[in-house]
């Protein structure tokens, strides 16, 4: 059996044991000001005509709703600088993206509730019962208590979709993979600002996460 025959077994064996209960889906920064296509950085980076050349909203629709009706806990990742710079947090400024969010189009109020660009987009809105984490930086995990909350539901699976897959999709794939989760990573529910970077992020993490497309984790969960 060769090596790509014995990895899709393994991906077939393991969606046989993806249980609802223990099995958690985040949605990684999926706010306006990552994805909409009035945003300044999602015009700038490329998110917001990746997101629409993808078909991305419709794809995450789908896994919500899979997720949902089976009972899944379905949580939002967002951005939320509020308080950060009380409590000791400063903006990273090296390199293109990062002065770009440090920059007046995404820093200061644009991460704070209250504004236009901190709301999760309307396409794949908020449904009553799911979680908003709050986060800080490329990982959901990154001043969040986002640890506590899938250890108290007992999840052992995290099922990662979102934007951007080279920036917070993969920050918060190895943190995951730090602290212990098993990860299945939604290929057709990820992009990034190009196809080329979106694909050199998966490269990376295919060796420590199951990829799947939407139609796989619906068919796994239903």
């Amino acid at each position: 059996m060769t090596f790509r025959e014995e990895a899709t077994l393994g991906r077939t064996r393991m969606a046989e044991r993806l249980g609802a209960s223990t099995t958690a889906v985040l949605a990684v920064h999926l706010q306006k000001h990552m994805v909409h296509a009035d945003s300044p950085v999602a015009q700038m980076a490329g998110f917001g005509a990746m997101v629409r050349k993808t078909g991305l909203f419709d794809h995450v629709n789908a896994v919500l709703s899979a997720a949902r009706a089976a009972g899944v806990f379905v949580a939002y990742v967002g951005s939320d600088m509020s308080g950060a710079e009380e409590a000791g947090y400063r903006y990273p400024v090296r390199g293109d993206f990062c002065r770009m969010v440090a920059g007046e189009h995404a820093g200061g109020e644009v991460l704070r509730p209250g504004h236009w660009g901190f709301d999760i987009h309307e396409a794949v809105a908020m449904q009553p019962g799911d979680a908003f984490i709050a986060n800080r930086q490329l990982s959901a995990f990154s001043g969040s208590d986002l640890d506590a909350q899938l250890r108290a539901r007992g999840i052992a699976d995290i099922v990662v979709m979102g934007v951007a897959t080279s920036f917070a999709v993969s920050g918060t794939v190895w943190s995951a993979i730090d602290r212990g989760y098993s990860v299945i990573l939604l290929e057709d529910c990820c992009t990034a600002g190009s196809e080329e970077a979106h694909e050199a992020a998966m490269t990376c993490l295919r060796p420590i996460a199951d990829v799947w497309k939407s139609a796989d984790f619906v068919a796994a969960i239903g």
